[in-house]
């Protein structure tokens, strides 16, 4: 973060790396951009924490074999999470 910081800040780095600091207009966008996303990932950890986990471990208990639901959660958001970021 620091290198980061540094590389933005001076003159010469600035060159070098060919960055520059971004204004508060792009700062914006740059947020609404990143916030559905962010939003979309934080709905789904709760959901995996308090509904599909809680499945799971009541599958344990029972002797069920579980997997089943880790499979779908697995292989069905991450092309959901891509369509999103687009």
């Amino acid at each position: 973060m620091c290198l980061q910081c540094v590389t933005l800040s001076t003159r010469c780095r600035q060159l070098i790396f060919q960055v520059r600091a971004l204004s508060s207009h792009q700062w914006v966008m740059v947020l609404k951009i990143s916030l559905p996303v962010i939003l979309l990932d934080e709905a789904l950890k709760y959901v995996a924490r308090n509904y599909l986990e809680g499945e799971v471990r009541r599958a344990r208990g029972s002797g069920e074999v579980d997997g089943g639901v880790g499979a779908i959660i697995c292989f069905s958001l991450p092309p959901l999470v891509d369509v999103v970021s687009l």
